[in-house]
């Protein structure tokens, strides 16, 4: 019948992932962009089959831990994290700056003393890498059609890179393994005012027409993020009906393969 205690050398550690949101400053896209989706080269990101050593980031939380009158600063690492789903979106009634949802595995937990060596930190007090933000202002999302293009005036907007996470527990380095475990799954989701492109999308929605949709934004210091998916097919509702003019819709689909390549990421 075996030991009742068994079940208890069965029961893994907490798995360590979870989710945070960050500002889409340059050098934010840069490096979450690079976990998520592959290197940076010449202003453009390559996909990568898998995660190599350079994807991997360190997520850290610095705590103070007040008692006897003695502050102990404490650092919770999560060791070797890959940012495996990255939303970038843009809200024209909210922040009204690209912020960015990111959902994270690492492979393990760790805390140690804050002076304990092994970490370095910026210069207190620490501040962000840079300030270099992009309004939605300054974001154009666009559908080619042949040698015409149609511009949306939009509400908000979401690009979010899906690469598929496979996590288990390794009982010979003790800590858990993340990988890869499928295709990239490029979403677009978009809120934007109702037009006669409108109805175009609800054809070719219905015919199951595949188009190619171009985003780009421009940030506040000149440095540029643009984003091209091809073969995606949309699904469109409305948000309301109501008024004479300006009435939102609501629009969701996927990148699919159409050649070689079905999505680009230039970041320059």
């Amino acid at each position: 019948m075996g030991n009742p205690q068994d079940d208890a050398l069965l029961v893994f550690p907490d798995k360590p992932e979870g989710t945070f949101s960050a500002i889409g400053t340059y050098s934010a896209l840069k490096w979450l962009l690079q976990s998520n989706y592959g290197a940076l080269s010449a202003g453009t990101f390559t996909l990568a089959t898998g995660i190599t050593d350079t994807r991997w980031l360190t997520l850290a939380h610095v705590e103070d831990r007040f008692g006897a009158g003695t502050v102990t600063r404490k650092i919770v690492r999560l060791q070797d994290c890959w940012i495996h789903k990255l939303g970038l979106e843009w809200s024209a009634t909210e922040s009204k700056y690209l912020l960015l949802r990111a959902a994270y595995a690492g492979r393990k937990v760790l805390v140690q003393a804050q002076n304990a060596g092994g970490i370095t930190f910026p210069t207190a007090p620490m501040q962000p890498s840079d300030r270099s933000l992009y309004p939605i202002a300054n974001t154009i999302l666009r559908r080619t059609d042949g040698r015409l293009t149609y511009y949306y005036r939009i509400r908000n907007l979401r690009v979010t890179f899906d690469q598929g996470l496979g996590m288990d527990w390794d009982m010979g380095s003790d800590m858990w393994s993340v990988y890869k475990a499928g295709s990239l799954m490029a979403e677009l989701e978009f809120t934007a005012d109702w037009c006669d492109e409108t109805w175009a999308l609800v054809d070719l929605a219905r015919a199951g027409t595949k188009s190619t949709y171009f985003l780009s934004s421009q940030s506040e210091d000149g440095t540029t993020l643009r984003v091209f998916l091809q073969g995606v097919v949309l699904k469109v509702s409305p948000e309301s009906l109501a008024g004479q003019t300006h009435s939102p819709f609501h629009a969701k689909g996927y990148a699919t393969q159409v050649g070689s390549d079905f999505v680009q990421v230039d970041l320059y």
